[in-house]
């Protein structure tokens, strides 16, 4: 599998900047994924109320 390709979100109005600067290289992130034990995931409702919950997990050959 490739390397994700790093890209913003588009949300106009938010203030995000429109360039690339900034932004973590792969390695980066992987490593900090490598490193952690507390990962948070976040989902919506139907009704789009969000949710947000830490779960444990292990970061092995790219995947969570």
């Amino acid at each position: 599998m490739g390397q994700p390709v790093a890209t913003r979100p588009h949300i106009p109005g938010y203030g995000l900047p429109e360039t690339d600067d900034g932004l973590m290289e792969w390695g980066q992130v992987e490593a900090r994924l490598t490193e952690s034990k507390h990962y948070w995931f976040a989902t919506t409702s139907p009704g789009g109320k969000p949710h947000v919950n830490a779960i444990w997990g292990v970061w092995v050959n790219g995947a969570l």
